[in-house]
């Protein structure tokens, strides 16, 4: 990512009628892997803002994220207009997540937006999930523009406050099993929501139970239907590798 991030930000904040939301979800399945999603918004006003620049939407993700690490991006035009540019990896187990949001402000300068998540994740295959940290999503520090070497537009205090205005970001986590404590603004189901602040961060802690045995169903019966699978074709094999295994004519 290009240090023009600064400057692509704050031409969505000064756009008319602008919105970002930017979302962290994390979908956990029984086997105790997830799938991270960085989701970026971009309403219809903003991108027409964007596009008047000519400038890339694509580089308002407010993190590095590179394929090569197993994040794939997809591109969307929602009802209302607005451009979805979610970038989703898959990751086995709690640590792994953890390590996948704690590296969303890998490669960004100080002066950068930047959405940091700071977690400790358990997982266990029967489902049961505990998550304990902080999450926030840091401002922009400057415009990132300059004339003969002076800094121009809005920087520190004016700048996270226009930030605020125009930014929604929001950390989601969806667990298999019940709930059992939170300290989300809103539970769903299974899914808790948390609003992250502009310019700080907020405690994030969660546990859940483990699922019913029910929702674990698909994985036995696929590892069962795998394990047949190989069984049958090595007494195939057997057979025809086993002189003895002919049948003999009937004396």
């Amino acid at each position: 990512m290009t240090r023009s991030v600064p400057v692509l930000v704050l031409a969505a904040l000064v756009a008319t009628g602008c919105r970002i939301d930017v979302t962290a979800d994390a979908a956990f399945d029984v086997t105790g892997g997830a799938e991270v999603v960085l989701a970026v918004r971009i309403d219809g006003a903003t991108l027409r803002e964007l596009d008047a620049l000519g400038v890339d939407p694509g580089l308002v993700a407010l993190a590095e994220l590179d394929p090569a690490r197993g994040w794939r991006t997809e591109r969307t035009v929602d009802a209302d207009g607005g451009l979805v540019l979610a970038h989703r990896r898959d990751v086995p187990d709690g640590p792994a997540l953890a390590a996948a949001l704690g590296a969303l402000d890998d490669g960004l300068a100080a002066d950068d937006p930047a959405l940091r998540v700071d977690l400790d994740v358990t997982t266990s295959r029967g489902g049961a999930v505990a998550l304990a940290g902080t999450a926030g999503l840091t401002p922009p520090g400057t415009t990132g523009l300059a004339v003969d070497g002076t800094p121009v537009g809005p920087s520190g205090a004016a700048l996270a406050a226009l930030t605020a205005e125009a930014v929604r970001p929001v950390l989601r986590v969806t667990v298999p099993g019940p709930v059992r404590r939170h300290d989300g603004d809103r539970l769903e189901g299974r899914t808790v929501t948390w609003a992250l602040p502009v310019g700080d961060v907020r405690p994030v802690t969660l546990t859940s139970g483990s699922a019913g045995w029910w929702r674990a169903l698909p994985w036995v019966a696929a590892t069962v239907a795998a394990v047949g699978a190989v069984a049958g074709w090595w007494r195939r094999r057997g057979r025809r590798s086993d002189p003895g295994a002919a049948v003999s004519p009937a004396g």
